[in-house]
């Protein structure tokens, strides 16, 4: 079995910075050099998710909301858990923690402004460390091509001259008329007057920052009845993420892919921040046996992985099912079934309460 004695972690980002955080404090005492193309972590993005929290994250400063609704025009299903209230941490108070530790570590070091084309020169780096190389972690982003689904949102925080929120509930999913793809609002309100406002889509296709800052503009007004003057824009954040089954590396002896590039997120939801903390878990658990490649998932990530693959290839021939199921689950389940799906953490008895919640028919008829 090989030692690991130095690793390079390529791209600083949320699950290399997990890696080390399990690596460290499961005793790794080997070398860590971090290679990161940007000058500093991003800062600007957020993750959210149900608690519990893994450990590694309890200690960073989080928004919560203990109730959370799904809506479609006059349906509306509200749940709510104070256990396992709907949690968002920002980038930024994650990074204020991890930094402090990352750079107060002796045997870690960040090489910033590194960017790595191909990780098969990593080896040919002078880096400053004697130990030579004996295993690459690589969580840099993949290229999606236009044939592979994904989740692509614009998302406005904002400040009204009005109150104009519910601080109390998150808005996980208000669905628009849309047919041809799944689109909705979502809404993170902090205050009556100030929240987070996103417009995303499930669909096919290039993102379009423009379509979906039009889509969000016009939500506002209908959904919440601000026009330009009566908010004042605070920042901005758009991404696109793979959804359902995308192509990703496989782990090798020397190489082992993290984060989006290990396969780390949820395919029919996007939610990725408990895969990766679990799957930073597992790598650091295995590097620490020796391992040539990490261990497998757990078996309920099995599970979830194969309702993810049904879902994704009902709504692609149907996307109007998709809403159907997201209002379904939240109309049927309680709200700790409703978490345990979307946390990723069925049971058996759970997966066949969730498949039970499906409008059947119409969900088998768009398989075949």
């Amino acid at each position: 079995m090989p030692t690991y004695n130095h690793i390079a972690c390529v791209g600083l980002g949320l699950a290399n910075a997990c890696l080390i955080n399990e690596l460290r404090s499961m005793g790794f005492t080997g070398h860590i050099s971090v290679l990161e193309k940007a000058t500093a972590p991003d800062t600007h993005k957020r993750w959210c998710t149900w608690k519990p929290l893994p450990s590694m994250l309890r200690d960073i400063h989080a928004n919560e909301w203990q109730a959370w609704t799904i809506k479609k025009r006059t349906e509306q299903h509200s749940l709510a858990s104070v256990r396992h209230a709907y949690t968002e941490i920002k980038a930024s108070d994650f990074w204020e923690v991890q930094l402090a530790r990352l750079n107060s570590d002796p045997h870690t070091s960040i090489h910033y402004s590194t960017d790595i084309a191909n990780y098969k020169k990593i080896k040919d780096l002078p880096l400053p460390q004697s130990a030579p190389l004996d295993l690459i972690i690589d969580s840099r982003s993949i290229q999606m091509a236009n044939s592979q689904y994904q989740q692509q949102f614009v998302g406005w925080m904002i400040e009204t001259r009005h109150a104009s929120f519910d601080p109390e509930s998150a808005q996980l999913m208000h669905f628009t008329e849309e047919t041809d793809r799944i689109a909705f609002l979502y809404c993170l309100p902090y205050s009556e007057t100030r929240a987070l406002v996103e417009y995303t889509t499930f669909q096919f296709g290039a993102f379009s920052r423009e379509q979906h800052t039009f889509a969000l503009k016009t939500a506002l007004n209908e959904r919440y009845r601000l026009t330009d003057n009566q908010y004042t824009l605070l920042s901005k954040e758009a991404a696109s993420l793979p959804m359902g089954s995308y192509p990703h590396p496989k782990p090798l002896s020397g190489y082992w892919p993290i984060g989006i590039r290990g396969g780390a997120i949820r395919g029919s939801s996007g939610y990725g921040l408990l895969s990766i903390c679990e799957q930073a878990k597992r790598y650091a658990d295995s590097i620490l046996k020796g391992m040539a490649r990490p261990k497998a998932p757990p078996v309920n990530h099995h599970l979830t992985q194969y309702l993810d693959r049904i879902f994704i290839r009902a709504i692609r021939k149907n996307p109007q099912l998709g809403q159907d199921c997201f209002l379904a689950c939240a109309r049927k389940l309680n709200s700790q079934q409703f978490v345990e799906l979307m946390r990723g953490e069925l049971s058996f008895a759970s997966a066949l309460k969730v498949i039970a919640s499906m409008p059947t028919y119409t969900f088998l008829k768009a398989l075949f």
